[in-house]
């Protein structure tokens, strides 16, 4: 077995597709890898993971960190508004990496949040809201050393 950093993305991201928005937001539009653009929003975009690998008694592990991003939109000019609605769905996100915890795959030992924060992300030289959380991945699978 082979530990498929595309796949925990791609779950990652899916843990995101259909969560329940907070009252009086929009549903998510897309949660996936990154894009050229984003076309609809809010979305959610999981960045590639910076990771550490350890060895030991034949098994692999690995300590990941990946980068989600949710894009609720332009920032309106209303700083109460806009922080409100990001604190909320922060609530949101947070909830759903808990319930996908194992991400669905054999060798992801648990995902849990293990940071984050709301503000403002420049993509495309627009400035959006953002909800932005490191995720922690933690995953072992079996290997044969050879010498």
């Amino acid at each position: 077995m082979s530990i498929d950093f595309h796949a925990i993305g791609t779950a990652l991201a899916s843990a995101y597709a259909n969560v329940t928005p907070p009252t009086d937001e929009r549903s998510v539009q897309f949660a996936d890898l990154p894009r050229n653009n984003l076309s609809s929003f809010p979305c959610v975009i999981v960045y590639p993971p910076e990771w550490e690998t350890a060895y030991q008694s034949g098994a692999r592990e690995t300590t990941q960190t990946w980068t989600v991003r949710f894009y609720r939109g332009r920032m309106s000019g209303d700083v109460n508004a806009d922080t409100t609605a990001l604190l909320k769905w922060a609530t949101v996100l947070v909830d759903a990496t808990h319930a996908a915890s194992k991400l669905g795959l054999s060798y992801v030992r648990k995902a849990i949040p293990a940071g984050g924060l709301v503000g403002v992300h420049n993509y495309g030289n627009i400035d959006y809201g953002v909800v932005e959380l490191e995720v922690g991945v933690w995953t072992e699978d079996a290997v044969t050393l050879v010498a």
